[in-house]
């Protein structure tokens, strides 16, 4: 329960920071693509962590950082590039 707990953590601390570094580097970024990324964040890094348990990478407090972080990335990534894709069809 608390490795779930802090997967989501790490995951949402990841996708913000993620796309924090987009706003401030002049990209579009909406209030859409905020909300999408925090969600996607949390379930990119604790869909990778679960499938990956333990495969590689460092572990810290039990946890494998590697794919939480690419799960973390990725996904609200995706996730990102549906929002834009989204908002230029109107």
């Amino acid at each position: 329960m608390i490795s779930t707990a802090i997967t989501i953590l790490f995951g949402h601390a990841v996708s913000m920071l993620v796309t924090f570094t987009a706003y401030k580097l002049k990209f579009r970024v909406t209030l859409a693509h905020w909300i999408v990324n925090w969600v996607l964040g949390a379930i990119g890094a604790v869909a990778a962590n679960e499938l990956l348990f333990k495969q590689f990478g460092p572990v810290i407090f039990g946890q494998t950082i590697l794919p939480m972080l690419a799960g973390s990335i990725v996904l609200p990534g995706v996730g990102s590039w549906i929002v834009s894709r989204l908002q230029t069809k109107k």
